[in-house]
Formats: structure tokens, C-alpha cells, sequence
């Protein structure tokens, strides 16, 4: 048991160690972060408005909230959704949240074990010159990114 425990806390260091690598690649390689919700609809704007203030207060968009840049209301590729009211209802968030990414925000980022700790239903991308340099899938526990950049880890 105390040989498990030891073996488990190496573990535990190396995959923040390789986070905090991970993160300074990206630091050195993108300059936007994305903070991508899921797209749902609500039926009211009381809902919309209640929704969007629960994802908004969440502790990580308090932490980066001094890096903002804008949010958008997106497709997965990227294309560009209006904000009013559908058929079904109201979006229920700006689905796409863009901050800059630099050594403040990867300080941030590096108070929490790993990329998938901000919530279960957040995915990140970290983007250059609008290439991806590296996605999640939060929910899937999924991380894909540059292969060239990533080769060592």
C-alpha cells in the first residue's frame, strides 16, 4: 500500500508536470484562448438571462475575466450565429468565449490539475493566427492538438 501511494503521488507530479509544459507551449505558440459552451436553447428570456449569469459566474470566467476579448454565438466550425429569439426558444449562452492567452492566463490555468478541471462541460481551444494549436472535449476527457509542437510530451 505505501508502495502504490508513492507510485501514485510520481504519477500525480509528472502529469503536472507535463501540464505546466503543455501550458508553456502554448504560451509560446497561440495568442487566444476559447472557452467554448455548448449551445442549448431556453424557452424565456428570464431563463436566458438566469443561464447565461450561472455560466458567466462560473469561477474560471471570474479569473479570466480582466483578458476578455469578446464572445461570439458560433457554429463548430466557427461560423457566426445571430442572438435572437428562435422557433424553439432563446440560446442559452455566446457559446464562444475569446481571451488572450499569455503568461497571466497561463498562471491562471496552473492553479488547476489539468486541463479538464474547469468544469466538465467547458472545452478550450488555443488558437494562432486562427489555426488551432490544440482542442479538448471536456466531457470526453479528449485532448488534440499540433503534433509537431507536441511531439516530446
Amino acid at each position: 500500500m505505501v508502495y502504490e501511494d508513492i507510485c501514485n503521488f510520481g504519477m500525480d507530479q509528472l502529469v503536472i508536470t507535463q501540464y505546466k509544459k503543455i501550458l508553456k507551449i502554448l504560451q509560446e505558440n497561440s495568442n487566444i484562448l476559447i472557452l467554448k459552451i455548448p449551445i442549448e436553447k431556453v424557452k424565456s428570456k428570464e431563463e436566458k438571462e438566469r443561464e447565461e449569469l450561472q455560466t458567466k459566474n462560473c469561477l474560471i470566467f471570474k479569473k479570466l475575466e480582466k483578458f476578455f476579448l469578446e464572445s461570439r454565438l458560433c457554429r463548430k466550425n466557427g461560423t457566426i450565429i445571430k442572438r435572437e429569439k428562435g422557433k424553439k426558444g432563446y440560446y442559452m449562452t455566446d457559446n464562444w468565449y475569446l481571451y488572450k492567452y499569455n503568461k497571466d492566463v497561463r498562471k491562471v490555468l496552473q492553479e488547476y490539475p489539468n486541463i479538464y478541471a474547469f468544469a466538465d462541460w467547458i472545452d478550450l481551444c488555443f488558437v494562432s493566427e486562427n489555426k488551432i494549436i490544440l482542442q479538448t472535449i471536456a466531457h470526453e476527457g479528449m485532448c488534440f492538438g499540433s503534433a509537431e509542437l507536441f511531439r516530446d510530451i
